[in-house]
This record gives structure tokens, sequence and C-alpha cells, in this order.
């Protein structure tokens, strides 16, 4: 379909709006010479990878997978290259992270269920069974999981959804927009007029403010234990699982600059997921084939930052 390209950037004013998509407010802020019909294109791609890959939308591939689980699904080449992509990425956290843990987040009670005691051992290790990304076979255009798995989409769709929509905004001629998704995916992209974005980071151990990143051509992705965390006999858990250990991670934040929105919010969770002290190990091997910089909250509210992040904050 060949639609009306927005105007060509003459003022460094800016209008934005706001919509509910992968359970999140999204804002995206852009010129304000733009028409107000190019936020509708934009927000319309989003919902279709929403409504179409989203593991929490009813008809997706993702959910004719988790349903017909055991068995080959049919799917399209997009659902394909996301779970390659995740896969690959998912091999540096030696199964710490690993988007078929639903089975784990279940049972802790972070899928908006309740529990009322902590699970047993023995109720861990058993799910924990079904819990291994390397089981998702893909064959052709064909993708399995075992019995009793289930994939997650909750930690990567909506940074790969607006890494489509950053791709448009060049192709369309933009040079100055910023997209906000739900706070724990923030992007912008700058020209020379405007070199650059600031971002606020709270400390969530503090409930104060960290520091101010000036974004240029970079994703800043947050992984935290927040308003997702659960109380379970008087003690507060995070919603992102250790599948190595079937616990919750004790982790408070983690902080990551990245070229990629989707490679910032996968990596972002898995180093939420690890053990603190493994963050700076795992973060370097990363670094071996990405450009990242990052820092990391543990739970008694020390702070510790790669060598190149643009802010020093150790506080261990």
């Amino acid at each position: 379909m060949i639609t009306q390209k927005p105007l060509p950037q003459v003022s460094k004013e800016y209008k934005a709006q706001t919509r509910f998509l992968f359970y999140c407010h999204i804002k995206i802020k852009l010129p304000v010479v733009c028409h107000d019909f190019y936020f509708d294109e934009l927000f319309t791609e989003l919902e279709r990878i929403d409504r179409q890959y989203n593991s929490y939308s009813e008809d997706s591939y993702i959910s004719k997978i988790n349903k017909n689980a055991g068995h080959f699904t049919e799917v399209d080449e997009f659902t394909i290259e996301l779970l390659q992509q995740v896969k690959q990425l998912s091999s540096y956290f030696q199964g710490a992270y690993d988007v078929t843990s639903m089975p784990l987040l279940k049972l802790w009670g972070l899928h908006g269920n309740e529990v009322e005691k902590i699970p047993s051992l023995t109720e861990i290790e058993a799910t924990q069974q079904l819990v291994n990304y390397q089981n998702i076979q893909i064959e052709g255009n064909r993708v399995k999981i075992e019995s009793g798995q289930e994939i997650n989409t909750g930690s990567f769709l909506k940074a790969y959804a607006i890494d489509q929509i950053l791709d448009k905004l060049k192709k369309d001629g933009i040079t100055d927009a910023m997209i906000n998704a739900g706070g724990s995916t923030i992007v912008g992209i700058n020209d020379d007029e405007h070199p650059n974005w600031k971002v606020n980071v709270p400390d969530i151990a503090e409930n104060t403010d960290l520091f101010q990143l000036k974004l240029k051509n970079k994703c800043f992705s947050t992984s935290a234990r927040n308003t997702h965390s659960n109380i379970i006999e008087g003690k507060e858990f995070g919603h992102i699982i250790n599948a190595v250990t079937g616990y919750p991670s004790s982790n408070y934040q983690v902080g990551l600059l990245t070229d990629s929105c989707f490679l910032g919010d996968v990596l972002a969770t898995g180093l939420f997921a690890i053990p603190s002290n493994h963050f700076l190990v795992t973060l370097h091997k990363i670094q071996q084939d990405f450009k990242v910089e990052g820092f990391l909250i543990n739970e008694q509210g020390g702070m510790i930052s790669s060598e190149n992040f643009p802010v020093k904050i150790d506080r261990l």
C-alpha cells in the first residue's frame, strides 16, 4: 500500500501520541511537522505485531505453538526469525534466561494467579523439567515445543516491534524522534540539530532518580523489580525467573545501552536473571559480539557499571 510520506523536518518542536499496547503505554514523539495520520500508521504496525505474535494474544502464531505443544505448528517467516534470534541470545546465560519459563512464572504466582505458599524444592524441580528453550525445534516454517512447555514473548516482542517502527521512521526520512515503551524500552534517533534525548533513569531501590542519560541513536533498556513483584508469606519476589535455580532473581535493576531495542531488552532480562556477581563477566562475553554498556543494582542496593558506561555509578 502506498502511503503519503511525512513532511520534511523544518522545526524542532514536537508532538506525541500514546497508546496502550504490549500491556504498557507506548509514547511516540515526532517533529511537529509530521502529519497526524503518520502516528496511525506507526501504531497500526505495532498493533499488527502485537496481535499476530504476542503469546498473550489468543490467535497469535506463538499462542498456536503453545496450544499445539508436542506437535509441529506452521508459522510465518517473521516467527521463525524471532525465535531463532531469541535462541541465539539465550546461549549467553547458560539457561538462566529462558523464554519457556512460563510454568515457573505460574508456580510463583507471577502470571496473574495467586499462590499462598513459597513453592517447595520438589515443586520447583518438577516444574523445571518443563523449561528449556533448547527444546524449541524449528524445521523450515514449522515450530514445535515439548508437551507442557509454553513460550513467553514478554521479554522481547515489544522491543522487536519498536525496532520495526524505527526502521520505518528512518526509511521515511525521519531523523529525529523518540519512543518510550513503558519506561523499560526508550530509544531516540537524532540528527545534528538535535544531538541527543535526555532521559532520567530511576533508582528502583531508592525510589529516586539515579542519573540522566543522553541518548544519541541508542536504546536504553531496563529490567527492574517494581510493580510486577509478588508477595508470598510476607516476602517480596521479583517477576524475572532464573530458570537454572527455579527462583525469582533477587536483583533490583539492570540498565543497558545498545544499538537495538530487541537486543537490549533480551540482554537486560538475561543479565537481571543471573546472580549479580556474574554480571560483569557475562556482559564482557556479550561485548565480544555486540556494542553494549550497562549497570546493575543488586539486592543490597550496591551498583556497578561496565567500563565505558557513560555514567560512573559504582557503589558496592
